[in-house]
């Protein structure tokens, strides 16, 4: 009897195949976890060089007598910002159209973005509406501005998930404001 049972417990005790079990159970846990880190850390170091490139923006403009604003790929500020914004992993590489999506607006006022007089910006995505129609002209920022009056400079990209997910939801915005006050006045 005492055979029988000590046969029993050890049948009963076994884990054969329980380290692969429970690793079946975690894997997919942690899977999901180590991509929502990875995917964070890309989309904060966007955000990072959106807010460096508009902040470098609107230090260019405010201290720039007159520049180049065509609305365009061309002009001084819109460089200035797009080479800034692309330190972080935005696709520069031939083909690749994620710096041509990123929308620039320009604007001198003394309160806020929102209320202040659009100059001059690039807008692909027509996330603004607001930035006005192309044409090459060399322009002073803040020319006519009044005392007290500042630079903002936006800077905005729709943007997907960099590592695809499913079910996730692939469209949000990463946005980027300089402001500086105005020297030329």
């Amino acid at each position: 009897m005492r055979v029988q049972l000590s046969r029993m417990r050890r049948r009963w005790a076994r884990h054969d195949g329980a380290a692969a079990v429970e690793m079946a159970l975690v894997l997919p846990v942690l899977v999901l976890l180590a991509y929502g880190v990875i995917e964070f850390g890309i989309i904060f170091a966007q955000d990072l060089g959106m807010g460096n490139g508009a902040r470098e923006g609107a230090r260019f403009a405010a201290s720039t007598p007159t520049m180049e604003c065509d609305n365009g790929a061309n002009d001084d500020l819109l460089q200035l910002v797009l080479g800034a914004t692309n330190t972080t992993l935005l696709d520069d590489r031939p083909g690749s159209n994620e710096l041509s999506q990123v929308s620039i607006r320009v604007s001198v006022g003394p309160d806020d973005a929102a209320s202040a007089n659009v100059v001059c910006g690039v807008d692909p995505g027509n996330l603004w509406g607001d930035v006005p129609p192309g044409g090459t002209t060399d322009v002073g920022v803040c020319d006519g501005a009044s005392a007290g009056d500042r630079v903002f400079v936006e800077s905005r990209w729709a943007r997907g998930l960099s590592i695809p997910f499913g079910p996730v939801a692939n469209d949000f915005e990463i946005n980027g404001t300089g402001v500086f006050p105005c020297e030329y006045t």
